[in-house]
């Protein structure tokens, strides 16, 4: 009788210990990640994941596992590499290049950002429905010409969007494109209700200093300036459009401005260089 009864206590200690063994295959390191994973013990689930893939290194739900979980814990540069590592090996995977695309944004990597949406878009077949998320990554990117072309391509998609239209006008004027710019913003000013009159005309004064006619940009912003002089917005674009005159009286009258400016304004705006040289130039 003892001995059955040590016979079967062994037993159910063979039993626990096998139940309690760690897991060593894949399969059992997935599926102890996976568990570990819904359990919000992402550390856990990394280390699993980690094991797995340390077997299987081309598994492409290990890669995108093991990503997610450093995503969940906000380490954003290792999920990037694990998501990427599994978009170089299987690409073209929608799941996997949205999650590249918001931890991309996230990281300013406008690069992958661009690459990841390229993808979506064309998993979707809706590049007009991304036109203007590709607009922004491109002018981030610092490539205004690419940005345009997509600004434009959205504002034929979507014409009663008054920001399609501003940023058409903006991502012009670095493409040495500033008719295309000023005849954009004009149709908007005859297409949209008064709500947007003051941006658009407000860009279409940047776009005429910025084309070799600041007095005619003087004429818009003197007006908004006249309607309220405390504006930082307008007293600097009449500054602006003041100094880029040859006209000293016009120089003197913008160096005034800066000077009331320079206290209340960011550094990154340089405005004592610009009123050193306009002390330089009144000498």
């Amino acid at each position: 009788m003892v001995k059955s009864s040590v016979s079967l206590i062994l037993l159910a200690i063979v039993a626990f210990m096998a139940g309690c063994s760690s897991p060593e295959t894949v399969e059992e390191l997935r599926a102890a990640g996976k568990d570990a994973y819904l359990d919000e013990k992402f550390q856990e689930a990394r280390e699993y994941f980690s094991r797995a893939l340390a077997k299987s290194p081309s598994d492409q739900d290990l890669l995108y596992f093991l990503a997610a979980a450093y995503q969940r814990d906000s380490m954003y540069d290792s999920a990037l590499f694990y998501f990427q590592r599994s978009n170089l090996l299987f690409p073209g995977d929608l799941e996997t290049n949205q999650r590249i695309f918001r931890i991309a944004v996230l990281l300013e990597n406008w690069e992958d950002a661009i690459s990841a949406i390229n993808v979506i878009a064309e998993n979707e077949d809706n590049y007009d429905g991304y036109a203007g998320d590709l607009m922004r990554l491109w002018a981030n990117d610092g490539s205004p010409i690419n940005a345009l072309y997509w600004g434009k391509r959205a504002l034929a998609n979507d014409p009663g969007n008054p920001q399609w239209y501003l940023a058409v006008a903006q991502y012009a004027a670095p493409c040495d494109s500033i008719e295309l710019g000023l005849a954009t913003i004009d149709d908007a000013i005859n297409r949209f209700d008064s709500t947007y009159t003051e941006s658009l005309r407000l860009q279409k004064g940047v776009l005429l200093a910025e084309s070799g006619q600041p007095s005619e940009a003087e004429k818009i912003f003197r007006e908004y300036y006249a309607t309220d002089t405390t504006s930082l917005v307008y007293r600097h674009y009449l500054a602006n459009a003041l100094a880029s005159q040859e006209n000293r009286a016009k120089r003197q009258e913008a160096l005034e401005i800066y000077r009331g400016l320079q206290p209340l304004v960011p550094a990154e705006l340089k405005i004592d260089s610009v009123i050193f040289q306009l002390e330089q130039q009144l000498q």
